[in-house]
């Protein structure tokens, strides 16, 4: 590991340092507004040097495609600059406007989180993984802090920390387990040691790992039944908070399965993709029938979380079930599509609610939403498109994301042979699973929809409102309808990073046939390397 390995996570370090100098600052001497300011400088600053990352010409001497402990590949920069980008609209959406009423803690360790996703989407070691998991989630009980109401506030931290920690204990012990089967930490070295055969005990401790990874990394991307933190925490903070937690959490916890699950345990494929399904099914059916009846916003959007993560974990199920590297990279594709797809509209209702709630407006009820169409017309649009993006309404992104995923489980379910096909009848189950829970997510997104549009005009009180959180709010919407109009240039990008070395070389070594008896060699992974270079 040397200094060309990590230069290129120069925006991560910068963010970091600012970051920690940043949370000292505010105790000493700087203002709210200030801490706001420079926080905003250096992620605008962080966001640019992302953006020329993704050329691979910007990093002339990182010779290969990966280093062992980091992964400089398209998928990686990529997702460094989606982070980079969305958690700047989370910083703008925490502008301080009037009397401020969160302490600016929450938004200096927003940038170190920041820094932690990007050593997440970089991590090729486990290592490395867990440091950017650790880095990501611990500002987040900053965040949590600023909130409006004391109960509901300390209600959540506890319930935050303690499943937190139950979910990295889970999650740690699981790549320990790895550790101690292989030997390495490095990703691509555990799946040639898991692919060159493992006796019978060691298999039922690999499926221990396997299931200690999900509950730890299910946590994060909120799937039943690791999500009953969700809707107190979201109820109990403020807007852009809930919204940072579900945009952190979901990220990474997405990135670790598919880094680890899909990539480095393809030898557990033939367990993993059913634990996947059932994870999938039960959160979608739980998530749909809590979100056809809405009460309070904040829960409302906690319910949809669950279910996108459900509708995530069933792409990751078929991602786990395909037999080709194609395949899988197809897969992994589908569920980039759907990631990037929830996320912006997720951010585009949070900045909206944020919005309200800088106007003395918080949100208790859905009832409170009545009129809000004549009384706040540009706040009610982009909820209106985040909410509808989400559901899966046509020329949204939404629809796009979901469609395809619909498409994977039938093409999984009706691949040849017809007759012998496993996966026909889970796989079917599954899209009528995901079907029913979508169709129950749409009415209670009607119903919500409909009632900011009635004509009864809302209470929100009129302010100069800055136009940094108004760009929070409108850029995720233009997003939104920009690539539900014309899909398919976000389709052949993110289909380019998914087809980069790292997915491929992953993929070309063939499961192997675990039974006992049987220890197929495969070539190592350093020999298939050698003459790779960035795509």
């Amino acid at each position: 590991m040397n200094f060309p390995t990590w230069h290129p996570l120069l925006p991560e370090f910068l963010l970091f340092t600012t970051g920690v100098l940043l949370s000292w600052g505010e105790r000493k001497f700087m203002t709210p507004r200030a801490v706001w300011w420079a926080a905003m400088g250096m992620a605008v600053f962080a966001l640019l040097l992302s953006l020329l990352a993704v050329s691979p010409q910007f990093w002339p001497h990182v010779g290969s495609v990966l280093d062992w402990e980091l992964s400089h590949d398209l998928a990686a920069r990529a997702l460094r600059f989606f982070a980079l980008f969305l958690g700047t609209l989370y910083v703008a959406m925490a502008y301080p406007e009037g009397r401020l009423t969160e302490p600016a803690l929450g938004i200096s360790g927003s940038l170190i989180s920041l820094a932690g996703m990007g050593c997440v989407a970089a991590a090729q070691d486990v290592m490395v993984l867990l440091l950017g998991l650790e880095l990501s989630l611990l500002p987040l009980y900053g965040n949590v802090l600023r909130g409006s109401d004391d109960r509901c506030r300390r209600e959540a931290v506890v319930k935050l920390f303690l499943l937190g920690f139950v979910s990295c204990w889970c999650a740690a012990f699981g790549l320990s387990f790895l550790y101690g089967l292989t030997g390495t930490t490095r990703l691509l070295e555990i799946q040639a040691a898991m692919a060159s055969g493992l006796e019978p005990g060691q298999m039922r401790l690999g499926l221990l790992a396997l299931v200690l990874l999900f509950a730890g990394w299910g946590f994060r991307i909120g799937i039943v039944p690791f999500h009953f933190h969700l809707s107190d925490v979201f109820q109990g903070v403020s807007a852009s908070s809930a919204g940072w937690l579900d945009f952190v959490a979901k990220l990474t916890g997405s990135i670790a399965l598919l880094r680890v699950v899909v990539i480095a345990l393809p030898a557990f494929s033939r367990w993993s993709w059913q634990l996947a399904l059932a994870l999938s099914v039960l959160s979608m059916i739980v998530s749909g029938l809590l979100a056809f009846q809405p009460g309070s916003p904040r829960r409302f959007l906690a319910h949809l979380s669950v279910h996108n993560g459900g509708v995530f974990c069933g792409g990751l199920a078929i991602a786990l079930a395909s037999s080709r590297g194609a395949d899988v990279a197809a897969a992994v594709s589908h569920c980039w599509i759907f990631l990037l797809g929830y996320l912006l509209s997720s951010a585009c209702v949070f900045a909206a609610l944020q919005r309200l709630e800088n106007g003395g407006f918080p949100l208790r009820h859905v009832e409170e939403l009545q009129g809000m169409a004549s009384a706040r017309p540009g706040i009610a649009a982009c909820a209106t498109l985040g909410l509808l993006s989400m559901a899966g309404a046509p020329l949204l992104v939404g629809f796009w994301s979901k469609l395809h995923l619909l498409l994977g489980m039938l093409r999984v379910a009706w691949q040849p042979p017809l007759g012998d096909n496993p996966f026909t009848i889970h796989f079917l189950l599954l899209a009528a699973a995901m079907v029913f829970s979508s169709l129950l997510v749409w009415v209670g997104v009607l119903r919500v929809v409909l009632r900011m549009y009635e004509p009864v005009r809302a209470t929100a009180k009129e302010t100069n409102s800055s136009p940094w959180t108004w760009a929070a709010m409108a850029a995720p919407a233009i997003l939104i309808v920009g690539m539900g109009i014309f899909p398919q240039a976000m389709a052949q990008r993110v289909d380019q990073a998914a087809q980069t070395d790292l997915i491929r070389i992953a993929q070309d070594l063939p499961t192997p046939d675990v039974e006992p008896g049987r220890t197929p060699v495969l070539p190592t992974v350093a020999s298939r390397m050698e003459s790779r270079t960035i795509p």
